[in-house]
């Protein structure tokens, strides 16, 4: 059999696409002929096109977002690389912990004014855990307040080394938002032992 298409006017003006299906029934005593069946198949035609239209257009716009992705995450890695440099070149601690107390960020002067080390970090050493036993009650408290949005002018902490020294901090600090939602902390650490020093000999004075 033969199978074909063909664009024919239709009377209306309109060019249709039609689908010519022939057998040879020649040596058929009863039909001695070729047999051709038109059938009308524009519809199913612009279907199929539309289809592939809107299918290239998806594959387009999914190309288009992931390159927008790609570089968006380009971007963010390069920007996240840029705070972790600049806050490493800063003296002061620099930190962001989630809502549970772990460290998500700890600078270079977190380490070294504390004695703890990366592997310790890595190992799930809390924030809470480089504060004196009697001030973590109220830094936690103190962060839920911050991460529902209220504002402090810095709060005075006592830190511990791994060592078990101590020095005396103030700590600033805002909320995180993921998705609108407050889901850690950002701060920064000041070590007041010196102006602690410089108020007790003015105190003594």
């Amino acid at each position: 059999g033969m199978h074909e298409e063909l664009r024919v006017w239709h009377e209306d003006g309109s060019l249709r696409t039609v689908e010519v299906v022939s057998r040879n029934l020649l040596d058929n005593p009863a039909v001695q002929g070729i047999v051709s069946n038109f059938r009308d198949i524009t519809l199913r035609k612009e279907a199929e096109e539309e289809l592939r239209k809107a299918h290239d257009e998806l594959e387009r716009r999914v190309e288009e977002r992931t390159s927008e992705l790609t570089e968006a995450n380009r971007a963010l890695r390069e920007s996240e690389a840029r705070f972790r440099d600049l806050a490493n070149l800063l003296p002061q601690i620099v930190f962001e912990i989630d809502k549970r107390g772990n460290f998500v960020f700890a600078n270079r002067a977190v380490l070294e004014a504390t004695g703890y080390d990366q592997t310790d970090v890595d190992r799930g050493v809390k924030a809470f855990d480089t504060l004196v036993p009697e001030d973590r009650a109220r830094a936690t408290q103190n962060m839920k307040r911050v991460m529902s949005g209220e504002r402090f002018a810095g709060n005075e902490y006592t830190m511990v080394r791994k060592d078990g020294t101590t020095f005396p901090v103030i700590v600033y600090s805002s909320p995180i938002f993921e998705n609108g939602k407050p889901t850690g902390i950002r701060g920064i650490a000041i070590d007041i032992t010196e102006l602690k020093e410089a108020q007790e000999a003015l105190e003594r004075e």
